[in-house]
């Protein structure tokens, strides 16, 4: 079989397929975060609740970021960073909830995030420095900023929304 077939077809599974296998794990993450902190702190307002959200996210990877994942050999460097991602991860899947209220949208996206991820660094792009890489490093931290100050200018931020059907 072709070398283009055989990633093709890793590409498939990794990214449709394995997703929906990881739906488990992203729903028991998702309905604790999105569906039930999320709809907590937003009270607060719904950028200061999300901000919150995705800092506690952040401080909740720190013990396996010490150990080694993700930014192997940069444990305080990979504390910074992933905080970061996952309060930048926290506006776009806060964003996706507030829209549709559809936590499954949200754990199905959560497990794609950790696919793709996964795929990039095994199969495409290694990064010679997790640090300076995409995705999880600082130039894909610096990816997502615009894409979360795009999500702002939605008018679904105003505070005055707030129903409580956001759960």
């Amino acid at each position: 079989m072709p070398v283009n077939v055989i990633l093709f077809l890793i590409a498939f599974q990794t990214i449709l397929i394995a997703p929906l296998q990881g739906l488990l794990f992203g729903f028991g993450e998702e309905y604790g975060w999105r569906g039930y902190l999320q709809g907590e702190l937003v009270k607060l307002g719904k950028i200061r609740g999300i901000l919150i959200v995705g800092m506690i996210w952040g401080v909740w990877h720190w013990p396996v970021i010490w150990m080694g994942h993700n930014y192997p050999g940069y444990p305080l460097w990979g504390t910074f960073l992933m905080t970061g991602y996952t309060i930048l991860l926290g506006f776009i899947l806060g964003y996706v909830m507030l829209k549709t209220r559809a936590i499954w949208l949200v754990a199905f996206l959560h497990a794609l995030n950790n696919q793709v991820f996964s795929y990039l660094a095994a199969m495409v792009y290694m990064p010679n420095h997790s640090i300076f890489s995409f995705g999880l490093g600082f130039y894909g931290i610096l990816t997502m900023i615009p894409i979360v100050l795009l999500l702002f200018l939605d008018p679904i931020w105003k505070d005055k929304d707030l129903s409580p059907e956001i759960q």
